[in-house]
């Protein structure tokens, strides 16, 4: 079940009783942009189309009334032969580049995307045709946000990070140590939801690509070999 700012304002207007209801609920707004960026919760599938001969796909469009993109997670193209939805292989664009000529990629079925930020998907190789592409992404809300898209178990962490964040403002109820340890508590919750975004709810581990120190490191399959 869903849960609002509105519903959170309870349980951090009355440590700042001195402040405004939009100034609480802007810390509630921004702590959940920001919980929705350290853990990738906030997602929304959508459906795109390729262009013939074009090696990018837009994706900001699909979003444009409830956020920003953040990260893909998953690309499927619809199979006309099968009538269903094949998943694509994660690449890893350097890799691409140093086997083909930047820009200048064979055509043909896609086998696989990388997505390099600002809303633009890199589908390999280039399709020779349109297709229908089914997208997983994680997003962050936009700035009136009401509901929030993220699960009951963050209650926590929004509400220790708005704390944290109004209890720092100048005024009457200003109190600095207790905003220190409403941030060491936001902490604490955020590694138990990154922990859930990683494992799911099931507890059962999510696919997840090796990494060679902090860069991720995608595979591919033969034919970039």
């Amino acid at each position: 079940m869903s849960f609002t700012v509105r519903s959170l304002l309870a349980k951090v207007r009355p440590f700042r009783k001195d402040l405004s209801e939009d100034e609480c609920n802007y810390a509630i707004k921004e702590t959940v942009r920001r919980v929705c960026r350290q853990t990738g919760f906030a997602q929304s599938t959508f459906t795109v189309s390729t262009v013939a001969n074009t090696p990018t796909v837009e994706i900001n469009t699909a979003l444009t009334t409830i956020g920003t993109p953040y990260r893909v997670h998953l690309v499927r193209l619809f199979d006309t032969n099968l009538s269903a939805y094949k998943m694509l292989y994660e690449y890893n664009r350097t890799t691409i580049d140093a086997r083909e000529a930047y820009r200048n990629y064979s055509t043909g079925w896609p086998s696989g995307w990388a997505y390099h930020g600002n809303g633009v998907l890199d589908i390999y190789p280039t399709p020779d045709k349109a297709y229908t592409l089914e997208i997983t992404a994680s997003y962050v809300p936009l700035d009136d946000v009401e509901t929030i898209p993220l699960p009951a178990e963050a209650e926590e962490a929004i509400v220790a990070g708005s704390l944290s964040m109004v209890l720092m403002l100048p005024g009457t109820n200003q109190n600095l140590q207790l905003a220190k340890d409403r941030e060491v508590l936001y902490n604490r919750e955020l590694d138990f939801l990154k922990a859930a975004a990683l494992l799911g709810q099931s507890g059962r581990a999510r696919a997840q690509s090796k990494n060679l120190a902090t860069r991720a490191i995608r595979a591919w399959d033969n034919r970039w070999q």
